[in-house]
């Protein structure tokens, strides 16, 4: 594929709704709080590091050379059907998507391979990020910009998420509602991706020099012109049933015509451990898996860590689970008035995990912890 110049996108001088990228990041930056604000206002004790002197998984030198020889003979083999013009990282904060981030970096094989022009990492936030996460995702925009990579973190104020869905705790206050195992999973669609390819159209309309936008039509004059976008995403291997629409079916037109979705750590079969050893080998920290907060896909041991160490967010989430069912109350019968884990209420099934966990330390129960995450099924 030819390569294309591109134009350096300038700030505009308007604050009040953001009219272009450049602006929307700087409005995305300035109300981008601080680790030590999240810290602060969550009141809670503080997690044990994660170091590779206490992490389970600390496996001696040669095995991690080994898994790295294994990652660089993989990456030489990947095949993809054209050269990206643009490839995407879409960035969730957690282990999988950091390992991808790092193997740009690190590794010239797969950057060839997956990034081998443009690259940009775009990450949405919720809203109820860890607050280790927002610390990560800290670390990693500086870390992508020593290394000149652009990295680009979505807010709400940045108007690429919809006014129904400013944030995921926003959302449940707002509307008496809460997420529910038994209920559809929207959050992740509304948090995450659509602010993502919302961003992303405008991305490329002023990168591309593009005539038309709105309506996805910078999608489809992008692909007429450039091919298709890659957008990497982070799942490992074994956690190939939280990928979407693999077979393709409900993905609408714009996106069949102008994104391949590509799973790297599927294609060089990394699971989980390998992704942590190999973050670890290169001397960084290991991040908590991504997921939010207060998602309902917990298991019942992190629902016991989250109330152990996160007390405040764990008691916010039983009143928000209260209020959605007083406010079904009258509406429809007691069985089919479900909380977050179906008809059983919240306290109660922490009693159900306390009982479960009772002989778990909290040492296992961060070890855990660090080996779960639950975006699942998301329709990238």
């Amino acid at each position: 594929m030819v390569k294309v110049q591109t134009k350096k996108v300038v700030a505009t001088k308007k604050t009040i709704k953001p009219k272009s990228v450049a602006q929307a990041k700087q409005t995305g930056l300035t109300s981008f709080v601080t680790l030590d604000s999240v810290i602060s206002q969550s009141g809670d004790i503080s997690l044990p590091e994660v170091s590779a002197k206490r992490f389970k998984y600390n496996l001696n030198f040669k095995v991690q050379e080994k898994i790295l020889d294994e990652i660089n003979y993989k990456s030489l083999n990947i095949s993809l059907p054209e050269e990206p013009q643009l490839s995407v990282l879409s960035f969730g904060g957690g282990q999988d998507s950091t390992t991808i981030l790092h193997l740009l970096v690190e590794n010239k094989k797969f950057r060839k391979k997956y990034a081998p022009n443009d690259l940009v990492v775009i990450m949405s936030d919720t809203g109820n990020e860890h607050p280790s996460t927002y610390q990560h995702v800290d670390k990693m925009m500086k870390y992508a910009k020593k290394n000149d990579i652009e990295f680009v973190l979505i807010t709400p104020e940045m108007n690429y998420h919809s006014d129904k869905w400013q944030g995921l705790k926003e959302f449940y206050r707002r509307t008496n509602t809460v997420g529910s195992k038994a209920f559809r999973k929207t959050c992740t669609d509304n948090l995450k991706l659509k602010p993502i390819y919302r961003y992303l159209e405008d991305y490329i309309h002023e990168k591309y020099e593009l005539d038309e936008k709105g309506r996805k039509k910078a999608y489809y004059e992008y692909s007429e012109k450039h091919g298709k976008i890659l957008m990497m995403v982070g799942i490992a291997k074994g956690e190939e049933k939280r990928i979407a629409d693999k077979d393709d079916k409900n993905i609408p037109k714009w996106k069949k015509q102008s994104v391949q979705v590509s799973y790297p750590l599927v294609d060089m079969n990394i699971d989980r451990m390998v992704a942590q050893t190999y973050i670890k080998s290169i001397g960084q920290t290991i991040p908590l898996p991504s997921n939010c907060m207060i998602c309902p896909y917990l298991s019942k041991a992190e629902l016991v860590w989250l109330e152990k160490f996160y007390p405040s967010e764990y008691n916010e989430w039983v009143k928000l689970e209260k209020n959605k069912i007083d406010k079904y109350s009258d509406i429809i019968e007691p069985e089919k008035n479900l909380g977050v884990w179906g008809k059983k209420r919240l306290p109660e099934v922490l009693e159900e995990a306390k009982r479960e966990t009772v002989n778990m330390t909290d040492e296992e129960l961060f070890d855990y912890k660090m080996s779960h995450g639950h975006c699942v099924m998301s329709k990238y």
